[in-house]
This record gives C-alpha cells, structure tokens and sequence, in this order.
C-alpha cells in the first residue's frame, strides 16, 4: 500500500468544494442503508442521501466524485483508547518524531483517533513521556495522521499480583503526590487498581477531572468495586487479562464485572487474549452498548513475524502473531482495530453493525466526543472509511473530508473523479483474510 497516489485524487481540497462517496452502503446509527451517497464538505459530514443517481455531481467542478456501488461501505473512522505503541515505536519512550511516525501510518489502517497508552516505567520517565504527548498536541501542526484525543496511563497504581508485563518493581500504591506529577492536562483516561485505593481518594481525584477511570490488573472484590463504581469508576481494562479469573467455584474480578451491568469493559480481540467463545459469552452477557474494543498494540505491531523490541523493561518477540516476553506471557498485541473488526466477523460473534459500534461510537461515547465523532451524521467530523465489503478490505481514508491514504493499486484517476479498478480488486481481495488464519485460533 502506498499514501503517492492521494496528492492527485480530489480530496476537496478546497473546504468549500464538496466530495461525493456515490451509491454505496452506509452504516448509519440506524442500519446500513444501501445504494446511498454520502457528501463532505468543509471537514464535516454534507449529508446522507439514498437513491441519488452516479452522476448526480458529475457536472460540477466544485465536486468531486467516487463512483461506487452496493460492493462497497462506507463506515466512521475507528478510534483506539489503549495503544501503546506501533510499527517499531514506543508511545512510552516519548520520541515526538517516532510518535508523528505512528500518527502518520495509522489512516492506511483506517485508526484516526487514538489515546497514546503509557505502561508501568519508573514515575519520571513515566512524567517524561507524558509531557512529550503534550508537546506532540500542543505543537504539532502536520494534519496528515491521526488525532490525539487524549492519553491513557495504564499504571503505576495497579496490583503487582496481576500485573502482566508491567514491571513489579516500578509499581506505586496509590499515593497523591506521584498522581499529581503525572496528571498533564491531556490525560483522559487512567487504569489503576482500586483496591488499594480504600477511601477512593485516587478515584475522587480523578473523577473531579473528568478522568475516564477503569480498573485493571487488579483482583478487586465485589463489594469493593460497586463501591468504586458508585464513586465514578467507569468500567474494566482489557477484561479478563490483568484481572483475577473465575471459576465454577470461585468468583473473581472478571465475573464481577461481567454481573456488574453499568460497568463497561474493553476487549482484546486478537484470538489470543479471549478465546472467541468467551467473547461471544460477554457480547451476551454485557451487550454491544457496554463493551469497547481496544487494540493494546504494542511496537510490534506492524512488524514482521520473529521481530524483538523492548517493551516495558523486558524483551518481546513476535511469534506467530503473538507479542511475547521473555517468561511467555502475552506483552500486548500485534494486531490493530481493522484485524479485530475482521475476527469479530470470521468468528460470527456479532453483526457488522456491532462490531464497528464497538471501535466507533462506543470510544466516542466514552471520551465524550460522540456528538462530533464515531457516526456518520450531518454535520459530524468528516472521518470516513471506504472498504470492499465482501472481503472487508480498506481502500480508503478520509479525514475532516481530506482524502489521507487510499489503496493505488485500487483506486485509478478519471476524469469525473475517481473509479475503482475491480480487476485487481479482485485479484487482491480473494486472498484476503482467508477464514481458516482467524478460526484457527479457535482452538487455542
């Protein structure tokens, strides 16, 4: 895939200059509407009409065409609010250039939103980090890659008995003095482990903030975390991983957040970190309106198979398909939302609806920013996906009506505007995603 191709397609490049995605599906709050045309113009949404003819804008010069048909949808850009890094680079290592890097790549993987994900690291580094996300907000001016809507601390306050990848040794409890140092003004969202925090002064803090505030890594009684919940805790962090497990014996922080039914919870789709059939378990058990879909990639994303990186103090490899630490245990994923999206699908878990409202709406919802992003309405934020819908492959990007990134070997100019080459569609989407490389993991 390459970005060459977009500085000669029509974008609109003049706010006022209308972009015309023709006669596609439409998934809209209320269903996919077929044979419908969705307008863009000064960076939001125009409108949404059904039954306007291919060449309806065709005459006009301030408009700019794609003809399209029922093979193609047309969807929200998707919004990641746990990623740690991507593509060789680690949000944690607090490298601006690298940052813009991931910022840059992320719209060929239709990702136009993200909360950069800080791991547990020693508390200064920790504060470095977090003022050079700040820096990259406050300074960046290059508008090509996606937005930073904020950051998520994952740590330091978590429980050592769960802490995954998170290096014991640089673990906290719950002291206000080092929140206060991490607190930057862009922190929207914080995992922490509220049974340490007894009198929910952490918790109280962070509300008052407006702090999105899950409970991860963490072993969380019951009693306990409806407490938390009365408090302001919002939901779970990568439910299931980082949190005591149950049995038919033993409840535990799992099961507690799946009978808690205000409670969200994020998921890690990736086939390694949930077993599918659990995942079809708490679709059930939780409903799609409380559960967010997270990535947790990590540097390795994007990255070929048998890779190593450092990641949170140890080394993680890349095998097959897996983030691995040096003692075996999962250290993030490899995998980005549109992978999940597609596994969701292979797996028959949910409808194509529900598994974009899980990556879409849902995160826009929880950030607060659900009246600008995360649907296709009028006058909403005009971050769009094109993809062909019979192998769920992504061609194209748009961001604030601007066209960041399309398949060239897809997409070809015309006069008109812009068609799609269907032979080499074709060509390239039989050997997409082949249902055998997600149901294999089936059996893991």
């Amino acid at each position: 895939m390459s970005q060459n191709l977009t500085s000669s397609l029509p974008s609109a490049s003049n706010p006022q200059d209308i972009t015309a995605l023709c006669q596609a599906n439409v998934l809209t709050p209320k269903g996919i509407v077929k044979s419908s045309t969705l307008q863009m113009q000064n960076g939001l949404i125009k409108s949404i009409g059904k039954d306007l003819p291919a060449n309806h804008f065709v005459r006009s010069e301030d408009v700019h065409t794609v003809q399209l048909s029922e093979d193609y949808l047309i969807t929200p850009a998707l919004i990641d609010l746990q990623m740690n890094g991507a593509f060789g680079v680690d949000f944690s290592a607090g490298n601006i250039p690298d940052m813009q890097k991931v910022l840059d790549t992320l719209p060929q993987y239709g990702v136009t939103g993200i909360l950069p994900t800080l791991v547990t690291a020693p508390l200064m580094d920790m504060v470095s980090a977090t003022n050079a996300i700040e820096e990259l907000i406050h300074f960046n001016t290059r508008a090509n890659g996606a937005k930073v809507l904020g950051i998520h601390l994952e740590g330091p306050f978590l429980n050592p008995e769960k802490r995954g990848t998170h290096p014991k040794e640089h673990i906290l409890p719950i002291d206000m003095d080092s929140l206060k140092l991490l607190l930057s003004p862009h922190v929207k969202m914080m995992t922490y482990a509220p049974e340490f925090d007894e009198n929910f002064e952490m918790l109280d803090a962070l509300r008052e903030k407006g702090i999105l505030t899950f409970a991860g890594h963490s072993q969380v009684e019951r009693g306990h975390l409806r407490a938390a919940i009365n408090r302001g805790l919002k939901g779970v962090t990568h439910l299931y991983n980082g949190l005591e497990t149950y049995t038919h014996r033993k409840a535990g922080t799992s099961l507690h957040a799946l009978l808690e039914q205000g409670l969200w919870a994020s998921l890690i789709a990736d086939g390694y970190h949930v077993h599918p059939e659990v995942l079809e378990l708490t679709i059930k058990m939780k409903g799609i309106d409380k559960l967010v879909l997270v990535s947790d990639a990590m540097s390795l994303a994007g990255l070929q198979e048998g890779e190593t990186v450092r990641f949170a103090g140890t080394v993680v490899q890349n095998r097959q398909g897996r983030a691995t630490n040096t003692e075996g245990n999962l250290a993030g994923s490899t995998q980005l939302l549109p992978d999940m999206i597609r596994n969701l699908l292979n797996w028959e878990i949910c409808s194509l609806e529900e598994a974009f409202k899980l990556a879409t709406f849902n995160p826009a919802h929880l950030l607060g920013v659900d009246d600008q992003r995360g649907s296709l309405k009028e006058g909403y934020v005009a971050d769009v996906l094109l993809w062909h819908q019979p192998t769920m492959k992504l061609l194209a990007t748009w961001m604030g009506g601007e066209l960041r990134w399309c398949d060239e070997l897809v997409f070809r100019q015309a006069s008109q505007g812009i068609v799609l080459n269907q032979e080499v569609l074709e060509i390239k989407g039989s050997a997409l995603n082949p249902s055998s490389q997600y149901k294999a993991h089936l059996t893991l």
